[in-house]
């Protein structure tokens, strides 16, 4: 069975800790994700400055059951998409 997650959260910028950051999350699982333990990990995201980049593969990271996580956001004006599988 394939399980759809999809969420937003917020982050600060790297490059200016000032500015939050608001993502879109796409969590395509193999499996069940508690999501609990998911909101609680987004949630860390809005004390840290970590790139989109980072953010997803370390989303990826913390769940071995996950297919793909796909993350979506606005800088300056330019959407980013990022997406790893596993």
């Amino acid at each position: 069975m394939r399980v759809s997650y999809r969420c937003n959260f917020d982050g600060l910028c790297p490059m200016n800790p000032k500015i939050v950051d608001h993502y879109t999350l796409l969590i395509e699982a193999d499996a069940m994700i508690k999501v609990e333990e998911l909101r609680e990990l987004l949630a860390g995201y809005a004390q840290k400055a970590m790139f989109q980049e980072d953010i997803t593969a370390d989303i990826a990271s913390r769940f071995a059951q996950i297919g793909k996580v796909t993350t979506s956001g606005l800088h300056s004006g330019v959407e980013t998409v990022c997406m790893v599988e596993v």
